[in-house]
C-alpha cells in the first residue's frame, strides 16, 4: 500500500497550527506565576479524589469554562471541580495572559480522518490525565471523538517526553536553569516578559516563531523542583512537538486512528561523513563553502519534512547530519510519495539542492548523496529504557562516502569536459573549469564560484565588527605558525540512556537501591538536553554563527588584531580577477598576501608576523606612494607564478574598524569541535577549554570523556594535511578503566581550604565545597576536583556525582548509593556517591585526555594513529591526561632555571641512552627498568643546577617525567613549538 503525501500539503495548515499547539502547550510555564506558591501544581482537596491539578494549563478563566458545549458532561465535584479550582488559582495561566493583554488563537483544527477541535481546548485537555488507558473511553463520551483524539494524542506526546518520577525528586524547589550534568547555568527571571515575545509572534512565518521559542524557551523551566530542573521548557515543548505532528501527520496519511497508548514514532535519520567532506580541501574559503552547503542541503530536508510534507521534526543535528522523529508507518520511505517520486526520492533531491546564496549553478548536486535511515521497528518512548528511542543506533551507524556514478559521468561527457583532462583539486570530481581563472587554479568552474562567493563576503563584511577571517595567513603567530585545535565529546552511553541512569532523581535509601526507583528516566527531552548542552559547551568556546567571537573563549584570549590595510594603485598589466589572493613581493623576498577587490588590494595576512621579518621596519611604512612591487599568484598545488606589478597612488592606510579576532572556528557540533587559531595561543586556549569542563562537567567527568589535540604547522604548510591530522585525532575512541582512590577529602572554602585559581569564580557556588579525590592506575595519578553543591552555593548535591565501583559485592556500609548499568561491563554495577568513596575502591573512570602533533613535513600526519587502548602507536607518552597540563606547566617554570643549552642537553641525554639500550622501545620496557630511572636521576642531577634544592616531590616528578618521555615531549612543545626560551 502506498500514501499520498498531497494529504499531507493539503492538511498542511492545520497540522502546522497543530504543532504550534505542541509547542506551546505547556507555556504556563513560562511564566512568572509558575513560581507562586502552588503554581506549578496542587492537589484539589475540594474535588473528589483530590486530583492533581495545573494553574499554569488553565487557558479558560471561571466564566469560560461553562461555556464548553460538553461542560454539562463532566462531573460536577471532579471534572468540573478540577477545572475551576485551576482556572481560579490566582496563577492561572489567563490571568497572566489578560495581565498583559494576550490572546491565543481561538481557531479551529481540521484534520482529514480525525475531525475538528478547537485549539484553546486541545491546550486545556492535551495532557496525560486524558490519554490515561483508563480515563479514555470515558473522554471519549465527554468530549467527542475527535477532540478527545487531539487532545489524548496531545496528552500521549507529553508523558512519553515526560520526565517521570517528578513525584521523587527530594530536592526542593529552585530558580535555576541547571545543565543534564548539574551546573547551574543562569537563574531564571522575567518569564512573563519571555511569554509576551513569544505569543506576540503567533501567526509569523513559522521558522521566525519557532526561533522566538528557542530563544525564550530556553530560559523557561521545565519544572521548578529539583534535581528535575535540568530540562529547559525548549527542550520540553521540542519533544512533545516532533511526537505529536509525527501521530497526527501518520492518522492524516493512513485515515486510520489508534488510542494514545498504541501511538507508536520512528526516527529518520539523513547522513553523509560530513567530516570528510568538509575537511578534503585545500583552502579555508572551500571549507567554509562547503560548510554552507551542507548546512542549506540539511534545511532543505528539514523544510521538506516539516513544512513540504509536514511529517516531523528535526531532533538532533551534526556534521553528519540529521535526525527527525516521523510517522509510525512501516517503509515509510518507499511507500509514501508525490506523484511517481517516493519520499526517498524527494528527500536525495532536497539534499542536491543545498547550494550557496540560493544560486541553483553552485549546488551540491550528486557530489554526496545521503544515506537514509529509518527505523526497522517502531518505538514508544515509554517505559524506558525499553522503549527509548535508538538514537544512539542511528548515530553510531557506519557512513559509506557515496557519489553519485550516472552524474559523475555526465560530467564528463561534455564537450568542453573532453577537452580537459584533468580534475578540480578542490572536488576532486568535475573537470577542471573553462574560464581562464579556473584553469590558472587548476579548480572546476563551479568550486571557483563558490569560493569567490566566500571572499566576497569577507570584504562585505571587512568593517562590520565581529567577523572571522577566513585567511590562514592571519592565522600565524609571530613565528609563522598557525594550529588546529579539536575536540571531542563520547556522548554513546549517554544519548544510549544508560548514563543518565546513572544521575539520581531521589537520595537511594534501603528501600531504593535499583535504578528504576532512584535513576533519572533516559526521558526523549533529557537526551535532547544532553547533546544541546554539549553543542553549547562547543558554541560558546568559539560559536561558527557571526558576530559572536568576540565574546568567546577563544575571542577572550585571543584579543583583537590589528586592523587590515588598504594598497591602491595602478596596475601594470593584465586585470586580475576580482576577490581572490594573491601575494605582493616586498624588500628581501617577503611575500604579503592581499585580496583583489576589483578596485584595491586588501591585506589578509598577519602584519606582526611580517613586520618581526621586516624589523626595524614595518610592512606599511614600504608601502608608500609611487613604490612598485610584483604581483605573484598561485594554484591549489603552491605552485606560483609571476602575473604583474603594481604602483601605489597613495601610501597604504588601516581600515577604518577592520580589527578582528585573528581565530577561525570550522565546528561546532555535539560532538566534534574544530578551530583554526595562531599556534602561541593554542595551549592556553587548551587550558581554558579544559577549565570550562572541569567546572560545568566536573560533577560527572567519570562518565564523559573529551579528547582535545592540537596540530601545530608551519605557515606554508597544506590546511589539507592539517585537517587530515585533525581528523585523525578526532578518531580516538575512548577508553575507560579501573582505577585505585588514593585519598578522598571534603574541602571548604570557609574553612581555609585552598581552592585552585581555576575555579575560583564558582567559590562561592558550587565549589564553596568541594571533593578532592586522587586516583592512581599504573605509574599514573590525577586529581578530581568535584563540586559538592549546587550553583546556589549551600544547597548539598545528592544527585549528580555518582561513581561505578568495580568490585560487585553491595557497598552496604555506606548511605547513598544504588545499581545501574555499567556501559563499560555491559552489566549492573553498584554507583556511590562521591562523598562515600574511600581509599582503597577501585572505581571506573573515564580520563580526559590531551594530544599535540607538529607537522614538519605533510607525511607527519599519517603517524597519528591511536591503538585499541587509545594510546598513540608510535608515541608512546601520548596522549597526555588532561590533568597533567597543571603538572607540565610546574615542570616546565623549574625547568626553565636551566639554559636554553642545558635544557636540550639533558633530554637529548635520556632519549639518546632510551634508544641505545631499548631500541624503539615499544613495550615500555624502559619504564620500568629501575637501571635507566637511575640514569635519568643521575643526568637531571648531573645537570648545571642545584639539584637538591628542589623540594622532593618535585624531584620525583622531574625523574617520572623523563623515565617516561614526557620531558622530551614538554621541551619539544614548549620550546620547539612554541618558541618559548
Amino acid at each position: 500500500m502506498s500514501y499520498d503525501l498531497n494529504t499531507l500539503a493539503t492538511a498542511r495548515d492545520n497540522l502546522l497550527l497543530a504543532e504550534v499547539a505542541a509547542w506551546v502547550h505547556d507555556m504556563g510555564k513560562c511564566a512568572d506565576a509558575f513560581y507562586q506558591p502552588d503554581g506549578v501544581g496542587f492537589n484539589a482537596n475540594q474535588c473528589v479524589g483530590n486530583p492533581r491539578v495545573n494553574p499554569h494549563k488553565a487557558v479558560f478563566s471561571n466564566t469560560d469554562l461553562p461555556t464548553l458545549q460538553y461542560w454539562s458532561r463532566l462531573t460536577t465535584n471532579r471534572g468540573q471541580c478540577a477545572r475551576l479550582q485551576e482556572a481560579l488559582h490566582p496563577t492561572a495561566l489567563w490571568k497572566t495572559l489578560q495581565r498583559h493583554n494576550l490572546s491565543l488563537p481561538n481557531k479551529a483544527i481540521t484534520l482529514a480522518g480525525i475531525g475538528n477541535g478547537n485549539f484553546l481546548e486541545i491546550l486545556l485537555w492535551g495532557r496525560p490525565l486524558v490519554s490515561n488507558p483508563d480515563n479514555y473511553s470515558n473522554f471519549q463520551t465527554i468530549l467527542g471523538n475527535s477532540l478527545v483524539y487531539l487532545a489524548g494524542t496531545l496528552g500521549r506526546a507529553h508523558a512519553v517526553a515526560h520526565l517521570e518520577k517528578e513525584d521523587a525528586a527530594d530536592g526542593g524547589s529552585s530558580q535555576e536553569i541547571v545543565s543534564p550534568f548539574g551546573f547551574t547555568f543562569s537563574g531564571v527571571s522575567s518569564l512573563d516578559n519571555k511569554l509576551v515575545r513569544v505569543i506576540s509572534q503567533f501567526g509569523r512565518p513559522r521558522k521566525d516563531f519557532i526561533y522566538e521559542l528557542y530563544l525564550q524557551f530556553r530560559g523557561a523551566p521545565g519544572d521548578t523542583r529539583r534535581p528535575i530542573n535540568e530540562v529547559t521548557l525548549w527542550d520540553w515543548s521540542s519533544i512533545v512537538a516532533a511526537l505529536y505532528k509525527a501521530e497526527l501527520a501518520r492518522c492524516v496519511l493512513t485515515n486510520q486512528q489508534r488510542k494514545p497508548s498504541d501511538v507508536s514514532w520512528r526516527l529518520l535519520s539523513i547522513r553523509v561523513d560530513g567530516l570528510q567532506y568538509l575537511l578534503s580541501v585545500s583552502r579555508i574559503p572551500d571549507v567554509l563553502a562547503r560548510r554552507k552547503l551542507l548546512t542549506d542541503a540539511l534545511n532543505r530536508v528539514q523544510t521538506l519534512i516539516e513544512e513540504t510534507y509536514p511529517l516531523g521534526l528535526e531532533v538532533y543535528r551534526d556534521e553528519n547530519g540529521s535526525v527527525f522523529v516521523v510517522s509510525d508507518i512501516e517503509n515509510l520511505l518507499d511507500k509514501s510519495q508525490v506523484n511517481t517520486e517516493t519520499l526517498r526520492t524527494l528527500i536525495q533531491n532536497e539534499f542536491a539542492a543545498g547550494t550557496v546564496k540560493n544560486n541553483p549553478c553552485l549546488a551540491m548536486k550528486r557530489e554526496r548523496v545521503p544515506e537514509l535511515y529509518l527505523d526497522d521497528k517502531p518505538w514508544k518512548g515509554q517505559p524506558t529504557p525499553q522503549e527509548l528511542p535508538p538514537i544512539a543506533n542511528h548515530l553510531k551507524r557506519d557512513i559509506r562516502e557515496t557519489t553519485d556514478p550516472q552524474w559523475l559521468e555526465t560530467l564528463w561527457q561534455n564537450q568542453n569536459a573532453k577537452a580537459c583532462l584533468e580534475v578540480c583539486t578542490v572536488c576532486g570530481l568535475r573537470p577542471q573549469g573553462s574560464s581562464s581563472q579556473a584553469r590558472e587554479r587548476k579548480v572546476c568552474d563551479v568550486c571557483e564560484q563558490r569560493r569567490a562567493d566566500r571572499a566576497q563576503q569577507w570584504v562585505r563584511t571587512l568593517c562590520c565588527g565581529d567577523h572571522p577571517t577566513i585567511w590562514i595567513d592571519e592565522l600565524t603567530d609571530s613565528h609563522g605558525r598557525y594550529a588546529l585545535i579539536v575536540g571531542a565529546f563520547d556522548l554513546s552511553g549517554w544519548l544510549a540512556g544508560d548514563l543518565v541512569r546513572t544521575l539520581a532523581v531521589r537520595q537511594p535509601d534501603n528501600n531504593n537501591r535499583t535504578a528504576d526507583k532512584v535513576s533519572k528516566n533516559p526521558s526523549f527531552a533529557r537526551l535532547r538536553r544532553v547533546w544541546e548542552t554539549t553543542r553549547t559547551f562547543w558554541q560558546q568556546v568559539a560559536p561558527t554563527e557571526p558576530g559572536k567571537l568576540s565574546d568567546s573563549v577563544i575571542g577572550r584570549v585571543m584579543g583583537s588584531a590589528e586592523p587590515r590595510l588598504k594598497i591602491q594603485g595602478r596596475l601594470n598589466g593584465q586585470a586580475l580577477t576580482p576577490y581572490h589572493t594573491y601575494e605582493l613581493v616586498l624588500h628581501g623576498g617577503i611575500r604579503l598576501s592581499v585580496l583583489w577587490d576589483g578596485k584595491c588590494f586588501i591585506t589578509c595576512d598577519n602584519l606582526d608576523y611580517l613586520n618581526s621579518l621586516m624589523s626595524p621596519k614595518k610592512v606599511q611604512d614600504i608601502l608608500k606612494q609611487g613604490e612598485t612591487f610584483l604581483i605573484e599568484a598561485s594554484d591549489d598545488t603552491g605552485k606560483r607564478h609571476q602575473l604583474d606589478s603594481i604602483t601605489l597612488s597613495q601610501d597604504a592606510a588601516p581600515i577604518a574598524e577592520s580589527s578582528f579576532v585573528p581565530a577561525l572556528p570550522l565546528l561546532a557540533e555535539p560532538r566534534v569541535f574544530m578551530a583554526l587559531v595562531p599556534a602561541d595561543k593554542a595551549l592556553e586556549i587548551i587550558r581554558q577549554i579544559k577549565t570550562k569542563y572541569e567546572r560545568e562537567m566536573g560533577k560527572v567527568r567519570n562518565r564523559l570523556p573529551l579528547h582535545l589535540g592540537v596540530v601545530f604547522a608551519p605557515r606554508p604548510t597544506p590546511l589539507r594535511a592539517v585537517l587530515d591530522a585533525g581528523r585523525a585525532m578526532l578518531e580516538r575512541q575512548t577508553v575507560a578503566g579501573v582505577w585505585e582512590v588514593l585519598c578522598c577529602a571534603r574541602k571548604m572554602v570557609s574553612q581555609g581550604d585552598s581552592l585552585p585559581q581555576r575555579f575560583q569564580p564558582d567559590q562561592a557556588g558550587q565549589f564553596a565545597e568541594w571533593y578532592e579525590v586522587t586516583l592512581q592506575r599504573d605509574d599514573q595519578r590525577l586529581t578530581w576536583h568535584i563540586p559538592a553543591l549546587m550553583g546556589d552555593g549551600q544547597t548539598e548535591d545528592f544527585w549528580y556525582p555518582y561513581v561505578f565501583l568495580d568490585n560487585p559485592v553491595e557497598p552496604t556500609t555506606r548511605k547513598r548509593y544504588f545499581k545501574s548499568r555499567n556501559p563499560w561491563k555491559g552489566c549492573d554495577s553498584w554507583l556511590v556517591h562521591a562523598a562515600e568513596l574511600q581509599v582503597g575502591d577501585r572505581v571506573w573512570f573515564t580520563p580526559a585526555t590531551f594530544d599535540f602533533e607538529f607537522l614538519d613535513t605533510t607525511t607527519r600526519r599519517f603517524e597519528i594513529h591511536y591503538d585499541t587502548n587509545g594510546r598513540r602507536t608510535n608515541r608512546r607518552t601520548r596522549p597526555f591526561y588532561i590533568d597533567d597540563l597543571e603538572r607540565f606547566d610546574r615542570l616546565w617554570e623549574v625547568f626553565l632555571r636551566l639554559s636554553t643549552t642545558q635544557r636540550h642537553q639533558v633530554v637529548r641525554t635520556i632519549e639518546v641512552t632510551r634508544e641505545k639500550w631499548f631500541a624503539r622501545d615499544r613495550n615500555g620496557t624502559s619504564v620500568t627498568d629501575p637501571v635507566f630511572k637511575q640514569f635519568v636521576h643521575d643526568t637531571l642531577a648531573g645537570a648545571e643546577w642545584d639539584w637538591k634544592t628542589l623540594p622532593q616531590h618535585i624531584r620525583d616528578q622531574f625523574v617520572a617525567a623523563g623515565v617516561r618521555g614526557e620531558l622530551a615531549d614538554l621541551l619539544e612543545l614548549r620550546m620547539e613549538i612554541l618558541k618559548e626560551e
